[in-house]
């Protein structure tokens, strides 16, 4: 008699249990068989037809010289087990075919062709949600599931950055999109998180002349990012509020920047589970997994963002990612860009759970805007100082913003 393999007993389960929905509940099909592909077959058709699984005895009716275990009830590992192996066919089966294209010089859809290839899972069994109590049991914890942002109007129209959100930060060229993504990350890591930035635009160096000058704002010390980036801030001092620092922020930032390689959505992945939120400064600079610049086509940029929003759901984690603003949104006007000036806006606007816009206010200020919030009011816009220098984007009422624009054009002239 053949031995047992993971189709087997996975038949075996289903007969065991009287039971053909173990099949749905792992997703398990006629596909993912090679060796008793037909008898599985049978198994579907038979409680199509009848409305019931077949008994053992049928079953070994119709197929003598199945070899059925009579004590396999789990279906759980011979489905995984089916399920890879599976996998492993098909990656097999893309490897070859990707070999026989690189022969032939086409790089691009070789790399395509074993990028499709995934790894078949199982999963547990969807519950009935509506009477499924066990978000109960971190029911008052919901709130610190989210993180806090440092702008109130923000954080109240938000509720903060929660688990499985893609977030969007948007602005034409040189209105501050980077200070912002900092805050945001300073803020983070002094309530004990960490943080990921790849800076794409920006080496390491400068990204942490801008993250130690918000720090030191919120602590309370004199800063002048300027003359840190440049060597001319006192290093004593200097020192002494990286001590500062190191005692008062729990968390950390770490940052990925060009010097490092390329940022694809993989890249991300590999280690968007170690933060809490993973900052993309911008996502018009990344390259799809298989090596496509996000700027060469819209198809490779709403990739690019489709992966990102999985990301944060598969990680359980929150990605924040910068975005540029095409010419239609370079108004006279004073109010940030309106969403669909966002550039690529049916793909980031689609995928992002909250997108922002932002555009300088005068020198020293600068307006932002919900312009999408999927899980509560959009529309509101707020305003803040804007002193990169010296780390200050504090939340400010608009009269405090007109005296700020009207100050700077009083000295600039």
């Amino acid at each position: 008699m053949p031995s047992a393999t993971p189709e087997t007993l996975l038949i075996s389960s289903v007969l065991n249990n009287s039971d053909v929905s173990i099949l749905r509940d792992y997703g398990v099909t006629p596909n993912h068989f090679i060796g008793y592909r037909e008898e599985l077959q049978w198994l579907i058709h038979h409680e199509a037809t009848y409305k019931s699984c077949p008994s053992a005895t049928e079953f070994k009716t119709k197929f003598p010289d199945f070899p059925h275990t009579p004590d396999q009830v789990d279906g759980r590992y011979p489905a995984t087990e089916v399920k890879r192996k599976y996998s492993s066919r098909d990656l097999l089966m893309r490897m070859q075919k990707a070999s026989a294209l690189l022969v032939k010089g086409k790089v691009e859809e070789a790399f395509e062709e074993v990028g499709e290839a995934h790894l078949e899972v199982v999963t547990s069994k969807p519950q009935n949600l509506l009477v499924d109590p066990a978000y109960l049991d971190t029911y008052d914890d919901a709130d610190a599931m989210r993180v806090e942002l440092p702008w109130n109007t923000l954080q109240g129209k938000t509720g903060g950055i929660g688990e499985g959100e893609l977030w969007y930060f948007a602005a034409r060229q040189g209105q501050g999109k980077t200070s912002f993504l900092i805050e945001t990350a300073v803020s983070a890591a002094a309530k004990g998180l960490d943080v990921c930035i790849y800076s794409l635009e920006m080496p390491k160096r400068q990204i942490q002349t801008r993250a130690h000058a918000a720090a030191g704002h919120r602590l309370g010390i004199p800063v002048d990012q300027f003359a840190m980036l440049h060597g001319k801030f006192d290093k004593l001092d200097y020192k002494k509020l990286m001590d500062q620092i190191s005692e008062r922020f729990p968390g950390q930032i770490h940052v990925h920047d060009n010097s490092m390689g390329r940022v694809s959505p993989s890249v991300i992945s590999n280690r968007a589970s170690d933060y809490q939120i993973n900052i993309v400064d911008y996502v018009g600079l990344m390259y799809t997994n298989d090596g496509r610049p996000a700027i060469s086509d819209y198809r490779a940029m709403a990739e690019i963002s489709n992966q990102l929003k999985e990301i944060t759901l598969s990680k359980k984690t929150r990605v924040m990612g910068a975005a540029q603003i095409n010419r239609d949104g370079d108004t006279a006007s004073w109010r940030p860009p309106a969403l669909k000036t966002l550039a690529q806006s049916d793909h980031l606007g689609n995928d992002g759970d909250v997108v922002l816009t932002m555009k300088r206010y005068g020198r020293d200020a600068a307006a932002v805007s919900i312009e999408k919030n999927r899980h509560g009011d959009s529309g509101k816009v707020f305003f803040t100082k804007y002193d990169p220098n010296h780390g200050d984007f504090s939340e400010i009422t608009r009269e405090k913003a007109d005296d700020l624009r009207a100050q700077a054009e009083y000295e600039d002239d």
